[in-house]
């Protein structure tokens, strides 16, 4: 399930950033600033993961990247209830100045 997923959300996510910053010409430019950082965030949490393994048992270290993954799961929420507000704060991201998108 991970292995369709994972893709699927990665390029829902671009969709929505290459949309969001269309109309001002910045796609590229938007693109980058969520890609780049993004992998850099991948590679060291790759080193992170060894380290927790082997400071931890597999049980807790496994329960550590449960309760982060549910704490996680909290932020659709915030982003469909709380977007809008997002959206009208970003200088960019409008579309005839209505803070929607």
């Amino acid at each position: 399930m991970l292995g369709f997923s994972s893709p699927i959300t990665w390029l829902a996510i671009m969709n929505y950033v290459t949309d969001a910053y269309s109309e001002a010409g910045l796609s590229g430019s938007a693109i980058a600033g969520f890609t780049i950082p993004a992998f850099a965030i991948t590679a060291a949490l790759a080193h992170a993961g060894v380290a927790l393994f082997n400071n931890m048992s597999t049980k807790w270290a496994f329960f550590v990247l449960a309760t982060i993954s549910i704490s996680v799961v909290g932020m659709t929420y915030v982003f469909y209830f709380m977007g809008h507000r997002i959206r009208a704060a970003s200088k960019l991201a409008r579309i005839s100045g209505t803070g929607t998108i």
